[in-house]
């Protein structure tokens, strides 16, 4: 009884992953189809779970038949799959009618197979080791092919609208594809036995493990290649199917502990488990902390060390610069070293600052600050830049307003990381507008720019770690995606706020953050 233990664990863990999933993707967008289709797919994949689960463990004939008759629910299975795959790939007027002849036929087999329950579901027997497993008949022998004909037809769909999508497109079909075949190879073991051929169905309990891909595929940006993701997928199934074996091997020591020694304690075997898990995820959990303070203390020692021939370099700008004797062109050059330079020193400090901020350990020294002071100072150093490209500077910096309480240095950060990009994303002889407004409460920077603007997919990631849109990437192709995330939490640690405003592409952008006046200012 061991084999059916494992098994019955097996598809607990697997209704827990795809009901998990299904229930994911609804929340995340409600309102669209695709994702109804998804979680109702995911529903019926519990169901013929859950038929077999119980079915399998009954002894009652009458019982287990009642229980294995919900098989029926893979005709639901099947018809969500289809009509998810067509809406997640827009096919849907290409494929309409399909859809129309596949919810006719399923629904009737469904309707026949109540009509004559006998003939989908003759009787139930003992099988190998299942207390009962059922015996197809000529109806159950259509459903079947009726299923597998729908996730033939729904590679053929894939495979089909494939090359209507662009590259990210294709490798989130390519996501499908690989979790059709993941899912067919481990759910398929499962129907031989109903026939009477001695096939175990032990792998079929793999089979809600097949929505991972999908759902991967269906809400992740810049997807993965898809062997990487196949990699990480048997990883994964493989820790599933070790816990499946671990639980069961506990359950069958406690069982056996107990009939050897009468008066054992049930309670000991799984106690000792917890505190063993307990103890090596405690221990993992150290290895990773010290993992982060390794690659933290990298980050600060290669900045560290750029910053010396850095400096060393800055130095040495200014000094020619002094040199009266210069030449225009030479001084021209001369400057444009020492500003690439003064870029690279800001660089540096950026991975500084960040590595800082994850590690919490980034001290705040907090003064009255004048916030139109601060842009003043911020601003002056971008003048040439802009004069190069020719972009129209205007300025709304009131000098009359109440201080923030701040820190100085942090602030000027943020500010810098708001017109370096405005500059940055700026074509020549377009426009870029700083202000400062009273908010009554709180004061709010902005920084407006006729620039390349922000594309509606760009909007949630603008201020992650690392991302950069491809418009960013084609505008300036030396950013690294981080001063906007640093702008982020920099405000935020203050007590600001930070957001942005853009019609979209092409129709520039405005980023601003709000800073509250400080409360002694307010207090007078």
């Amino acid at each position: 009884m061991s084999e059916l233990l494992i098994i019955t664990i097996g598809y607990a863990v697997s209704i827990a992953v795809g009901l998990g999933f299904g229930l994911f993707v609804l929340l995340r967008a409600p309102q669209a189809a695709a994702n109804q289709l998804f979680f109702l797919m995911c529903v019926a994949l519990a169901g013929f779970q859950l038929s077999f689960v119980l079915g399998a463990n009954t002894a009652d004939p009458q019982l287990a038949y009642r229980y294995w008759f919900f098989n029926l629910v893979d005709v639901f299975l099947a018809l969500f799959y289809l009509h998810f795959i067509v809406l997640a790939l827009d096919a849907y007027a290409r494929f309409r009618y399909v859809l129309y002849a596949a919810y006719a036929i399923g629904l009737s087999i469904l309707c026949a197979s109540l009509a004559y329950p006998a003939l989908f579901l003759p009787r139930v027997v003992p099988k190998l080791y299942f207390l009962n497993y059922l015996d197809g008949g000529p109806l159950y022998a259509a459903m079947l092919a009726f299923f597998l004909l729908s996730f033939l037809l729904s590679f053929a769909v894939m495979f089909l609208e494939r090359a209507r999508h662009s590259d990210e497109g294709k490798r989130r079909v390519d996501y499908y594809i690989f979790s059709l075949f993941y899912g067919f190879a481990s759910g398929v073991t499962a129907f031989p036995l109903v026939f009477n051929y001695p096939v175990d169905p032990l792998f079929s309990m793999l089979i809600g493990t097949f929505t991972i891909p999908m759902v991967y595929g269906m809400i992740k940006k810049d997807l993965l290649d898809i062997r990487i993701v196949f990699r990480r997928t048997v990883l994964f199934t493989g820790l599933i199917l070790a816990a499946t074996l671990a639980l069961s091997a506990l359950s069958l020591l406690s069982r056996y502990l107990e009939n050897v020694f009468p008066g054992f304690a049930i309670w000991i075997v799984p106690f000792a488990t917890a505190i063993s898990g307990t103890s090596a995820g405690y221990l993992y959990w150290r290895k990773g902390k010290e993992a982060e303070a390794l690659k933290y203390e990298f980050i600060n020692v290669a900045t560290h060390k750029f910053r010396t021939p850095l400096t060393r370099i800055k130095w040495t700008t200014e000094t020619l610069l002094s040199d009266t004797t210069l030449t225009p062109p030479v001084r021209t050059l001369v400057e444009q070293l020492r500003d690439a330079n003064t870029e690279l020193i800001e660089l540096a400090n950026l991975l500084v600052d960040a590595a800082r901020m994850e590690k919490e350990q980034y001290a705040y020294a907090y003064t009255d600050l004048s916030l139109t002071a601060v842009a003043h100072e911020v601003l002056a150093p971008f003048t040439h830049a802009m004069q190069i490209k020719r972009i129209a500077l205007t300025t709304d910096l009131p000098d009359a307003l109440p201080p923030v309480r701040a820190d100085k240095e942090r602030l000027a950060s943020a500010i810098h990381v708001f017109i370096e990009n405005a500059v940055a994303y700026t074509p020549e002889g377009g426009t870029i507008r700083v202000a400062v407004a009273n908010l009554e409460d709180a004061l709010k920077f902005s920084v407006t720019d006729s620039g390349i603007g922000i594309a509606p997919e760009d909007r949630a990631r603008i201020f992650k770690k690392f991302y950069r849109s491809l418009a960013a990437h084609h505008a300036d192709t030396e950013g690294v995606g981080l001063g906007l995330s640093m702008a982020k939490n920099i405000i935020e640690r203050q007590r600001g706020s930070v957001g942005f405003d853009s019609a979209g592409v092409g129709q520039g952008s405005t980023f601003w953050f709000t800073l509250p006046i400080s409360t002694k200012h307010v207090a007078d």
